[in-house]
C-alpha cells in the first residue's frame, strides 16, 4: 500500500501544481505512476467543477466566469502541458 501512495505522490508531483507532501523519486514505484494520471486528472477536473459551480451560485459575471473558468486549469497544473 505505501507504494501505491508513493506512486500517486509521484503522479501528483510531475503534473499538478496542487501541494502534497514531499517524496523523493523511487524507481520501485514508477510503474505506479501511470495508472495514477486519471486521479491527477479527476482531482483537477472536480476542482475546476467546484469553482464553477461556486462562482455559478454567488451569481458572478458570465465574463469573470468564464476568464476564471478558463486559467483554473494552468493554474492547477502549474502551466505544465497547455501549450496546444
Amino acid at each position: 500500500m505505501k507504494r501505491y501512495l508513493k506512486g500517486l505522490y509521484m503522479a501528483f508531483g510531475m503534473f499538478c501544481a496542487i501541494p502534497m507532501p514531499f517524496r523523493l523519486w523511487d524507481d520501485g514505484s514508477a510503474n505506479l505512476v501511470l495508472p495514477c494520471f486519471p486521479l491527477v486528472g479527476a482531482l483537477i477536473g472536480v476542482l475546476w467543477w467546484g469553482i464553477a459551480k461556486l462562482l455559478f451560485f454567488c451569481e458572478v459575471h458570465a465574463m469573470l466566469t468564464s476568464a476564471v473558468l478558463a486559467i483554473i486549469p494552468f493554474i492547477a497544473t502549474g502551466f505544465l502541458h497547455l501549450d496546444g
